[in-house]
């Protein structure tokens, strides 16, 4: 029978004791380990910063936008509307913020038309 830590869900894995770190200056304390990893590997933590991308099928882009399928496509194919991403060979997604931004964008063009109907 082996012994295991009661807040310890496996007895094989050799738990490390957590080292906190605490200096007068700061309010609150922070793990060693990641404060030295923030120290060291800063730069390279900001760069390896992976996006996400909310991905949209079809009939929420339809949805968002309230047109029909073929304006839709008729307008990807004129290039005034954002393209759709490939998953697979029956698969097309849009990126939602993409999306919104092209609606935004209608909008803007409407509030600076009506803009200029009035001047």
């Amino acid at each position: 029978m082996s012994y295991c830590h009661p807040y310890l869900t496996h007895p094989f894995v050799l738990y490390a004791p957590l080292i906190v770190i605490k200096s007068p200056d700061e309010d609150h304390a922070m793990p060693s380990t990641t404060k030295d990893a923030l120290k060291k590997n800063e730069q390279s933590i900001v760069d390896t910063t992976i996006p996400s991308f909310n991905l949209i099928r079809l009939p929420v882009v339809r949805r968002l936008t309230t047109l029909s399928v073929s304006q839709i496509y008729r307008r990807m194919e004129e290039k005034t509307f954002p393209k759709r991403v490939l998953l697979g060979p029956k698969t097309a997604v849009w990126l939602e913020s993409e999306v919104l931004e092209w609606v935004s964008q209608k909008v803007a063009d409407r509030d600076s038309e009506t803009f200029r109907n009035v001047t």
